[in-house]
């Protein structure tokens, strides 16, 4: 009998060298987990993809099914390995309460078939913050509604945002801010897509940054003017309040 294809499988040569504690998955087991990427378990769309809830290694995940460059990407002119290899230098590297984590990779083989597409894995959450600011209409799961934006459940229970809850959220998106500036004396990680349906929300209410598809890494920002694109030129939101 044939024997199904192992979840986890070895690092691929492609990912980032610097990338540690990430896993990869085949994406045999990524289709499973979604059960095939079923209309019923999806989460929402952002602009680099569409987000699906899933079961992998005994764990809730949100998995992000990559597409072909648009809106953001496609004025960075960036196709979808390169917003795979934005996200897995950004939140595989760093790591912080305030940043949405990354579980693992899928980057498929060409017998994976023409629809196959690269796919991140994170911890699946509760709800973006679109979702708590304008609960009618929900949010779209941002990354990781992907992170778990499950935009339902916020819907099935609209509770207005206290002000020391949104207080709460200022903060925690600040640190996660703080932590990819300064967290390598080096080099800063600039976020530059920073808008509500990026910022998700878990259980206890904490915001956590995702969706890093176009974060911009600068080097050496004391020392000299260059700047080592890990993504593509764009604006951070100021829509958080």
């Amino acid at each position: 009998l044939p024997h199904a294809p192992p979840a986890v499988v070895a690092p691929a040569a492609d990912v980032d060298a610097r990338v540690t504690g990430v896993l990869r998955f085949s994406y045999a087991a990524v289709c499973d987990a979604t059960g095939g990427f079923a209309k019923s378990r999806k989460l929402g769309e952002g602009g680099f993809g569409e987000v699906y809830a899933g079961e992998l290694i005994g764990a809730a995940v949100a998995v992000k099914k990559l597409t072909q460059a648009r809106e953001l990407g496609e004025a960075a002119g960036m196709d979808a390995r390169e917003q795979l290899v934005n996200e897995l230098r950004a939140l595989g590297v760093y790591r912080h309460p305030n940043i949405v984590a990354l579980i693992g990779v899928c980057v498929p083989t060409a017998d994976d078939g023409a629809d196959a597409a690269p796919c991140l894995v994170y911890e699946r959450l509760v709800c973006d913050l679109a979702s708590r600011l304008h609960p009618r209409r929900g949010g779209d799961g941002g990354d990781g509604g992907a992170d778990g934006g499950a935009a339902a459940a916020a819907a099935a229970e609209p509770q207005p945002l206290r002000w020391l809850d949104r207080l709460h959220i200022v903060r925690g998106v600040v640190a996660g801010v703080q932590y990819f500036h300064t967290a390598d004396r080096d080099r800063a990680m600039v976020h530059l897509d920073i808008k509500p349906e990026n910022v998700l929300i878990d259980e206890h209410g904490r915001a956590k940054l995702g969706d890093c598809g176009v974060a911009m890494c600068v080097e050496a920002a004391r020392g000299g003017h260059g700047a080592a694109a890990a993504g593509g030129a764009g604006g951070a939101g100021g829509r958080l309040t």
